[in-house]
């Protein structure tokens, strides 16, 4: 196995970056040659349906969620991808899939959360992850591109376009629709805890917006400003 390795890939320094991925070492080289080639089309301006555009046939083929490998309608799922990256709802997706089958059965909508929260969310933003690692091994967070790809991890993640929609997602308000709509209370590039003294300020607005929602939502929000 030791011998197999090293002739895989003979470079220490190399085998230390792959050993942060989830990747096998042919998967690692594969990566490295798609990601340094992508890197190329890339600037500060690129905006998230353009990133899924570059990193489409990655996500694409080193997904292992069953229900994307049991999909063979390619069009649709980067559809979805990209309606999932702009916060539409599951129904709305759903109409995505019309005539669409997964392995021998109808799309449901069942397939369609399954795509999404563990196609792209887990799997997705894994492998976008990894591309990042591997493209910026030594760096210390102050690339902008770096940053720009991190975001895009997790926009991925969680579904949600915006930077503000997904820091309101991460402080507790881990609903996609009400994420979004909390997104003018939040600070542009806000921390954790600026975003937390905004909604603090605006305290009454927010519960009105979060009434509708289980109650949960307004627990975690006297949580968040008491």
């Amino acid at each position: 196995m030791q011998e197999r390795i090293l002739t895989l890939e003979p470079s220490p320094e190399k085998r230390m970056l792959f050993a942060r991925t989830v990747f096998d070492i042919p998967e690692n080289q594969e990566l490295t040659r798609f990601v340094n080639e992508a890197a190329t089309k890339i600037s500060s301006d690129t905006v998230v349906d353009e990133l899924l555009a570059i990193f489409w046939p990655v996500i694409y083929a080193f997904n292992e969620n069953s229900s994307i490998r049991n999909c063979k309608d390619e069009s649709s799922l980067r559809r979805a991808a990209k309606a999932w990256l702009n916060g539409h709802s599951f129904a709305s997706m759903y109409s995505l899939f019309e005539n669409v089958k997964f392995g021998r059965f109808n799309a449901t909508i069942d397939h369609v959360v399954d795509v999404c929260e563990n196609g792209f969310g887990y799997h997705g933003s894994m492998i976008i992850g990894a591309c990042t690692d591997l493209l910026f091994p030594n760096s210390e967070g102050d690339n902008e591109i770096e940053q720009l790809l991190r975001v895009f991890q997790k926009a991925m993640k969680h579904g949600l376009p915006t930077e503000e929609g997904i820091a309101a997602y991460e402080i507790g308000m881990a609903d996609r629709l009400l994420a979004m709509e909390l997104s003018p209370f939040v600070p542009e590039k806000g921390s954790r805890q600026k975003t937390i003294a905004s909604f603090e300020k605006r305290h009454l607005e927010i519960e009105k917006l979060v009434e509708p929602y289980p109650s949960y939502f307004t627990f975690k929000l006297r949580e968040l400003i008491e």
